[in-house]
């Protein structure tokens, strides 16, 4: 195992958080919120959000579910008690270690706030949420009045920005325009 360095917020990103218990030796669900699961498959450690100190545990083992989430045993978590005192609780992993993850999938969770724009239609708005369900991630925005609700997948996403803290789209032909006519 490799040591694991102490990091603050600033230096993280959220991707994702612990759902809830399953079994009765510490098993958690977490809820990754990456457009790709599998990316995450050989992450060796994790920090969890602990009153606002990250700390991190090792992943002993993490199986792949459905959607967005996946079963995690960490080490040094063998009970159920122990578990239930993760439940609920925010999932960060280091910046530089998501780099090389960037090039390949999208990281989405630290784009709220962002503006964003499509490729036909130009500026649309600012991100005000994520709306993370089974099968994908939405990004809900707030344009003249009006929720829009685009899909955050890496077929529809452009360019994420994070100097310029903007997002890039290429919505499908009359999503949009659905939301407006509204």
């Amino acid at each position: 195992m490799t040591p694991v360095h102490r990091y603050d917020k600033n230096d993280c990103l959220c991707v994702g958080r612990i759902l809830k218990t399953t079994g009765y030796q510490g098993e958690m669900i977490f809820l990754l919120h990456v457009d790709d699961i599998e990316k995450f498959i050989n992450i060796e450690y994790v920090f969890i959000d602990m009153d606002d100190e990250l700390v991190p545990f090792y992943i002993h083992e993490m199986t792949l579910r459905d959607g967005h989430t996946a079963i995690v045993k960490l080490d040094d978590i063998d009970s159920l008690e122990q578990a239930r005192n993760l439940q609920n609780r925010e999932l960060y992993l280091p910046s530089k270690t998501l780099s090389p993850l960037k090039n390949e999938g999208y990281i989405i969770t630290d784009v709220v706030g962002y503006s964003i724009s499509d490729k036909r239609l130009g500026d649309i708005g600012i991100i005000h949420s994520l709306i993370h369900l089974p099968e994908q991630t939405l990004f809900s925005i707030v344009y003249k009045k009006k929720e829009i609700l685009i899909p955050a997948v890496e077929e529809i996403i452009v360019e994420i920005d994070h100097a310029k803290k903007h997002v890039t789209v290429d919505a499908p032909e009359g999503l949009i325009e659905i939301y407006l006519k509204k």
